[in-house]
């Protein structure tokens, strides 16, 4: 008899470890909400909004607390395309020029002090350690090189000329630029090739590498392609946003101010986020139609190819260090897929509502970002 409790007991015991293994832990901000997030080399992590018109505030996790600005460094904070560090100094983009952390003081560039622009639409730090800089004027922009608080524009002869929103280097040092209401381009170090008569999708929002090298794409209105051997593969999930529902909201859209009907339109119809994974396989989240995968010549759904849960809510997805998917809807709900199984976490396990990104840091730790809040899966 003794025993036999003795075994229900330790039984007990181990279930309860498993049960209390990973837990997630929640902090409050005053965001209204947050879609990216950088980790600096002091470990704090920024959380912040990267996509046109849905403005939210700048977050940062010191190690104990959430602290929220809604201005920094008395510019306004609510939209934040890209965070980033380069030559030792932190470096913040702004709607209102860009901030620049070094030897101890902030200093602050905009159109005044030499950059051709006061929005800075992306910044990106390539694998040399180069800091690019990404201005624009709504609908035109350029790039440049940033160093020693001088901008120094990258001649554009070859390129669209349309505001750059992604950046990304490739495995042979080449900078590819996805453009708003534009495509693709490549920089070689000395000239632009242009992609723009190959490829049919547009406003490029998301690049990403696979292992053999090969660069994906991700459009709007469920657009995305693969250049493999010098040549595009095309593919198209659903047909967006464009239907009898949205074509009056989309036309007053058109006949506004351009600063709304060239800059912002874009972002109400279906952005399409991309990322790899250690298969090779691309996972793409088309906005309001779910996630899909492909294996570089065809695709199915997620729900069709790995039994995964709804996914027509998912709001971001990443890849993390093992090769897992984790992805958050606007319910409130974390999915984890191992590659063999997927896990659901929902609000009850303590997530705050209406999730809208997912981040890994340095350490492994799973991030969320909610409404007016963040949480972290402690394992």
């Amino acid at each position: 008899m003794k025993k036999t409790i003795f075994t229900l007991t330790l039984c007990l015991l181990l279930a309860c470890s498993q049960a209390f293994a990973q837990y997630w832990q929640t902090f409050q901000t005053k965001s209204k909400f947050n879609n990216n997030a950088f980790e600096d080399s002091q470990g704090k992590i920024w959380f912040f909004s990267n996509y046109n018109f849905e403005l939210g505030n700048l977050a940062m996790f010191d190690g104990s607390k959430a602290v929220s600005y809604s201005k920094f460094q008395n510019h306004k904070a609510k939209f934040v395309p890209m965070i980033a560090e380069a030559y030792g100094n932190f470096y913040m983009a702004l709607q209102t020029g860009l901030l620049e952390y070094s030897n101890g003081q902030w200093n602050t560039y905009d159109k005044n002090s030499g950059l051709p622009s006061s929005l800075i639409l992306n910044l990106y730090t390539d694998n040399s350690g180069t800091l690019w800089v990404c201005p624009a004027k709504f609908v035109t922009g350029e790039i440049g090189t940033w160093k020693n608080g001088k901008y120094n524009p990258i001649n554009m002869q070859g390129h669209s000329g349309k505001a750059i929103t992604s950046i990304i280097q490739d495995n042979d040092g080449n900078i590819w630029t996805g453009m708003h209401l534009g495509k693709v381009a490549k920089y070689d170090g000395e000239k632009w090739t242009n992609y723009d008569n190959q490829l049919s999708g547009r406003h490029i929002k998301s690049m990403a590498i696979d292992s053999k090298g090969d660069l994906w794409i991700a459009g709007i209105e469920g657009y995305f392609a693969k250049y493999e051997n010098n040549h595009w593969k095309e593919f198209k999930h659903g047909s967006g946003y464009f239907n009898s529902v949205t074509a009056a909201p989309m036309f007053i859209l058109g006949i506004l101010p351009g600063v709304i009907m060239g800059y912002v339109a874009p972002d109400f119809t279906s952005w399409s986020e991309v990322v790899v994974d250690k298969e090779d396989n691309a996972w793409i989240l088309v906005r309001k139609r779910g996630v899909v995968i492909c294996d570089g010549n065809s695709y199915m759904t997620a729900e069709e190819k790995t039994a995964a849960p709804k996914t027509k809510k998912v709001t971001d997805l990443i890849v993390d260090t093992n090769g897992d998917i984790w992805l958050t809807d606007r319910k409130g709900n974390v999915m984890h897929y191992n590659h063999s199984k997927w896990k659901v976490y929902s609000k009850k396990d303590g997530i705050p509502k209406g999730l809208t990104g997912v981040f890994e840091d340095s350490k492994g730790k799973v991030w969320v970002t909610g409404k007016k809040a963040i949480a972290v899966l402690e394992k």
